[in-house]
């Protein structure tokens, strides 16, 4: 996969998380909470229990919202590092990649060379000994 697909990957994947949390988050707000207020006021202490029901769930629900707001944070914290570390790891492996395929076309071209210079080599001789066994010939003909 290329960079862009990677990135593209993450990005989609937060942003999934990230919906999935917003209707979680509006799935609960939805629910109606009850409502502790009644009509008559009978009970002095049933009331003041309902008081602090409500208050408790102020209270919850501010918790609520701040972990939310610290949990989008760190998402996008991890979104950040994980593309840092995918650049990082793109960086790191193309030079790696690039300096063992220079080292082996290093290494094949000297081997080429070696051979091409013992082929030339070779060469050279069979023509040397070509030319002599041609002199050979010509002055065996002059001979006759």
């Amino acid at each position: 996969k290329t960079d862009a697909d990677r990135k593209t990957l993450l990005t989609h994947h937060y942003n999934t998380r990230h919906s999935n949390e917003i209707s979680r988050s509006e799935l609960h707000c939805n629910m109606s909470l009850p409502s502790f207020q009644t009509g008559s006021p009978s009970s002095n202490r049933k009331h003041a229990g309902e008081g602090r029901i409500n208050q408790q769930i102020e209270i919850y629900t501010a918790k609520v919202g701040k972990e939310r707001k610290r949990l989008e944070e760190i998402n996008s914290k991890i979104i950040q590092l994980e593309l840092k570390s995918l650049e990082q790891q793109r960086r790191v492996g193309t030079d790696d990649f690039n300096n063992n395929r220079v080292s082996k076309i290093e290494t094949e071209k000297k081997s080429c060379i070696d051979r091409l210079t013992k082929k030339l080599v070779t060469l050279n001789t069979k023509i040397s000994e070509n030319k002599q066994l041609r002199r050979t010939i010509d002055e065996m003909r002059q001979e006759r």
